[in-house]
């Protein structure tokens, strides 16, 4: 039998590896800037933590879980996402006693979902939180870094920013757009019409185009909120003007998880079609109350890694390449000092050596196969002499260096040998 991976899944490797890894990088040295540091969390929680902290009416939780028992028949779930998971961390290990607390997580998040352009069931998602102030300037630094991210790897996005209230104004205007969504009640898709009774603020989420275009002309929340929550909102686009971070206000935008408080926002890119979003996030400042712990405010956001590795792809950006070499002897005679020189090259540059080796040519033949940029050849003279021949296997050119010399070009982050 041929084993195929699960639908929604894919595997990772060559050049799209690379790139993930470009992502993951520029993204962690953007939260080391900012003063993060990184948590890890199970990837697999129980089930009971989602259900509270997304809502029993939320697609997530209704639609898209992987849910198992184990063997001491607990209800356990996959994580579909990484802002309850840390928040749950906080909590159970006490990390809030210093709070505010700043971290950032990478990883693995699963949704049973139909897969599509950027929507898998399996997939990599990179977030970071701060934890224990109320401060609007935290919302700013959450905006701020994960705009740079998408900057840094040359991502182009429009910023749209809403606040969504507290849950004092939030269940004020919740009646107010009832009221208008049942006078379009029959115009609205089958899920709209039970959504609007769970949770009215669903329905804006539509994503069905008679939807969107009803609610185009629904009262907007930001019209309904109260004075805590609008000074808050204030404050945080004065932030965002000062700092020159252009955004659209966006009344439509709710997102998708019932924990959000006062400040969503996310980052749209328009090459990815209908799946848009290349990051966003919020303010949750109830969510760590509703999961059993003290008042913790918190504010974060998330990126899913396949919408902007589907980006850079479409894109074809090219980022600064990893010389590769290939140490060859000419002959089994060599393969002693050859061994010994690849031990050295391999402390400063990805280093290779031809495994079953032949001879010269079929090792030749090889490093190109490898897409190496260089071949270090070693033949009786360059043992003598202690030298070594460097070929460039993309022009055919051919230099000889001493040992010494050419380790010293190597060992500078150098890879200019004149060829």
């Amino acid at each position: 039998m041929n084993y195929k991976a699960p639908k929604g899944t894919f595997d990772i490797f060559g050049k799209k590896a690379k790139i993930y890894e470009k992502i993951e990088n520029v993204s962690k040295k953007i939260m080391n800037l900012y003063g993060f540091s990184q948590i890890r969390t199970p990837i697999f929680e129980d089930a009971g933590l989602f259900v509270r902290s997304l809502g029993e009416t939320s697609d997530v939780v209704q639609k898209e879980m992987y849910l198992f028992k184990d063997k001491g028949d607990r209800l356990l779930a996959l994580r579909p996402e990484g802002t309850a998971p840390v928040i749950r961390a906080i909590i159970e290990n006490k990390l809030a006693q210093n709070s505010p607390i700043k971290l950032f997580y990478t990883g693995q998040m699963f949704r049973y979902e139909r897969p599509q352009a950027g929507r898998f069931r399996q997939f990599y998602q990179f977030g970071a939180e701060i934890v224990g102030t109320h401060d609007p300037i935290s919302d700013f630094e959450i905006i701020d870094s994960s705009i740079k991210i998408l900057k840094e790897l040359g991502v182009e996005y429009e910023l749209h920013l809403n606040s969504v209230g507290c849950m004092d104004c939030r269940n004020v205007y919740k009646e107010v757009l009832l009221t208008f969504l049942k006078n379009h009640e029959n115009e609205l898709c089958e899920n709209c019409k039970t959504r609007m009774y769970k949770n009215p603020l669903r329905v804006l989420d539509c994503k069905e185009d008679q939807c969107k275009l009803i609610t185009s002309a629904a009262p907007k929340i930001t019209d309904y909120l109260c004075d805590g929550c609008k000074i808050h909102f204030e404050k945080l686009q004065s932030y965002l003007k000062k700092f020159k971070i252009e955004y659209i206000l966006d009344p439509r935008l709710v997102r998708g998880l019932d924990y959000y408080t006062k400040t969503a926002f996310e980052a749209l890119n328009f090459s990815l079609g209908s799946q848009n979003a290349v990051l966003g996030g919020g303010r949750y400042d109830g969510l760590a109350e509703e999961l059993g712990g003290k008042n913790l405010p918190g504010v974060g956001f998330a990126s899913g890694i396949e919408r902007l590795v589907t980006i850079l792809e479409r894109l074809d950006k090219t980022y600064e390449k990893e010389h590769k070499f290939m140490v060859i002897p000419v002959t089994e005679n060599e393969f002693d000092f050859a061994l010994e020189f690849l031990a050295q090259l391999r402390n400063f540059v990805c280093s290779l050596f031809p495994y079953d080796y032949k001879n010269l040519k079929s090792s030749m033949k090889l490093a190109s196969k490898l897409d190496c940029d260089y071949v270090v050849l070693i033949g009786q003279d360059e043992i003598k002499n202690n030298m070594i021949s460097l070929k460039n296997l993309e022009n055919g050119q051919q230099k000889s260096f001493s040992k010494d010399e050419f380790l010293n070009i190597i060992s500078n982050e150098r890879c200019n040998f004149g060829l």
